[in-house]
Protein backbone atom coordinates (compact mmCIF):
# COMPACT_ATOMS: atom_id res chain seq x y z
CA UNK A 1 0.00 0.00 0.00
CA UNK A 2 1.41 3.49 -0.77
CA UNK A 3 2.22 5.55 2.21
CA UNK A 4 3.26 9.12 1.07
CA UNK A 5 4.63 9.54 4.68
CA UNK A 6 7.12 6.98 4.27
CA UNK A 7 8.35 8.78 1.37
CA UNK A 8 11.98 10.65 1.65
CA UNK A 9 10.90 14.05 0.02
CA UNK A 10 7.45 14.12 2.83
CA UNK A 11 10.21 13.47 5.65
CA UNK A 12 12.50 15.85 4.15
CA UNK A 13 9.62 18.57 3.80
CA UNK A 14 8.32 17.29 7.47
CA UNK A 15 11.96 18.34 8.78
CA UNK A 16 12.31 20.99 7.71
CA UNK A 17 8.61 22.38 8.91
CA UNK A 18 9.86 21.47 11.98
CA UNK A 19 13.41 22.86 11.86
CA UNK A 20 11.71 26.32 10.94
CA UNK A 21 8.70 26.35 13.64
CA UNK A 22 11.86 25.41 16.56
CA UNK A 23 13.87 28.05 15.34
CA UNK A 24 10.75 30.52 15.85
CA UNK A 25 10.20 29.10 19.22
CA UNK A 26 13.48 29.95 20.60
CA UNK A 27 13.39 33.08 18.91
CA UNK A 28 10.18 34.09 20.77
CA UNK A 29 11.29 31.91 24.06
CA UNK A 30 14.43 34.81 24.01
CA UNK A 31 12.24 37.69 23.47
CA UNK A 32 12.40 38.35 19.75
CA UNK A 33 8.96 38.22 17.25
CA UNK A 34 11.26 37.60 13.82
CA UNK A 35 9.87 35.55 11.56
CA UNK A 36 11.71 32.58 9.62
CA UNK A 37 11.40 34.86 6.28
CA UNK A 38 12.62 37.97 8.15
CA UNK A 39 15.69 35.54 9.18
CA UNK A 40 16.74 33.93 6.00
CA UNK A 41 16.53 37.94 4.94
CA UNK A 42 18.94 38.66 7.67
CA UNK A 43 21.11 36.38 6.89
CA UNK A 44 21.88 36.73 3.21
CA UNK A 45 22.21 40.68 3.75
CA UNK A 46 24.34 40.06 6.22
CA UNK A 47 26.71 37.93 4.13
CA UNK A 48 26.24 40.83 1.13
CA UNK A 49 24.55 43.84 1.68
CA UNK A 50 23.71 45.70 -1.03
CA UNK A 51 21.42 42.82 -2.90
CA UNK A 52 18.79 44.12 -5.16
CA UNK A 53 15.17 42.44 -3.62
CA UNK A 54 14.97 39.91 -7.19
CA UNK A 55 18.85 38.60 -5.83
CA UNK A 56 17.22 38.31 -2.37
CA UNK A 57 14.42 36.30 -3.85
CA UNK A 58 16.98 34.03 -5.88
CA UNK A 59 18.72 33.21 -2.19
CA UNK A 60 16.21 32.37 -0.21
CA UNK A 61 13.86 30.41 -2.49
CA UNK A 62 11.05 33.67 -2.45
CA UNK A 63 9.03 34.59 -4.93
CA UNK A 64 9.50 38.57 -5.40
CA UNK A 65 6.03 39.57 -3.89
CA UNK A 66 6.94 38.01 -0.81
CA UNK A 67 10.40 39.28 -0.19
CA UNK A 68 8.63 42.56 -1.07
CA UNK A 69 5.89 42.16 1.67
CA UNK A 70 8.33 41.08 3.80
CA UNK A 71 10.97 43.78 3.22
CA UNK A 72 8.07 46.52 3.89
CA UNK A 73 7.91 45.11 7.01
CA UNK A 74 11.37 45.34 7.86
CA UNK A 75 12.12 48.63 6.86
CA UNK A 76 8.80 49.98 8.77
CA UNK A 77 10.68 48.06 11.89
CA UNK A 78 13.79 49.95 11.09
CA UNK A 79 15.42 46.64 10.26
CA UNK A 80 16.49 47.20 6.82
CA UNK A 81 16.69 50.20 3.98
CA UNK A 82 16.17 50.79 0.71
CA UNK A 83 18.68 52.97 -2.07
CA UNK A 84 17.29 53.34 -5.40
CA UNK A 85 20.50 51.82 -8.06
CA UNK A 86 21.67 54.15 -9.84
CA UNK A 87 20.88 54.36 -13.65
CA UNK A 88 18.01 52.15 -12.78
CA UNK A 89 15.36 53.92 -11.02
CA UNK A 90 12.99 50.58 -11.16
CA UNK A 91 15.47 48.16 -8.66
CA UNK A 92 16.69 48.87 -5.13
CA UNK A 93 19.11 47.89 -3.12
CA UNK A 94 18.38 47.11 0.40
CA UNK A 95 21.50 46.80 3.21
CA UNK A 96 20.46 46.59 6.77
CA UNK A 97 20.55 48.86 9.61
CA UNK A 98 22.74 49.31 12.53
CA UNK A 99 19.68 47.76 14.02
CA UNK A 100 19.14 45.12 11.80
CA UNK A 101 23.11 43.68 11.95
CA UNK A 102 22.81 44.10 15.40
CA UNK A 103 19.26 41.79 15.57
CA UNK A 104 21.12 39.24 12.94
CA UNK A 105 24.02 39.05 15.39
CA UNK A 106 21.68 38.47 18.62
CA UNK A 107 19.70 35.74 16.59
CA UNK A 108 22.91 34.22 14.87
CA UNK A 109 24.13 32.95 18.29
CA UNK A 110 20.50 31.37 19.33
CA UNK A 111 20.33 29.79 15.93
CA UNK A 112 23.92 28.36 15.99
CA UNK A 113 22.96 26.53 19.30
CA UNK A 114 19.62 25.46 18.09
CA UNK A 115 20.72 24.20 15.16
CA UNK A 116 23.52 22.28 17.63
CA UNK A 117 21.03 21.13 19.80
CA UNK A 118 19.25 19.19 17.30
CA UNK A 119 21.37 17.63 15.57
CA UNK A 120 23.22 16.66 18.39
CA UNK A 121 21.45 12.57 18.14
CA UNK A 122 23.40 12.86 15.06
CA UNK A 123 27.42 11.60 15.36
CA UNK A 124 29.79 14.44 13.58
CA UNK A 125 30.23 11.64 10.29
CA UNK A 126 26.61 11.65 10.08
CA UNK A 127 26.08 15.31 10.07
CA UNK A 128 28.82 15.41 7.17
CA UNK A 129 26.63 12.84 5.53
CA UNK A 130 23.30 14.37 5.96
CA UNK A 131 24.67 17.52 4.19
CA UNK A 132 26.33 15.84 1.64
CA UNK A 133 22.88 13.84 0.60
CA UNK A 134 21.29 16.69 0.95
CA UNK A 135 23.27 19.21 -1.56
CA UNK A 136 23.35 16.36 -3.75
CA UNK A 137 19.53 16.25 -3.86
CA UNK A 138 19.27 19.78 -4.14
CA UNK A 139 21.65 20.15 -6.71
CA UNK A 140 19.28 17.33 -8.62
CA UNK A 141 16.84 19.71 -8.63
CA UNK A 142 18.20 22.77 -8.82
Amino acid sequence: MYDYTSMEGYLVTKASVFLKRKLVSVFKKNGYETTFEQWIILNALAKEDGLIQSEIAIRTFKDKANITRILDNMERDGLVHRAIVKNNRRNYCIFLTEKGNKLFLELRKYAIENNDNILSVLTEEERNVLKVMLNKIIKSIY
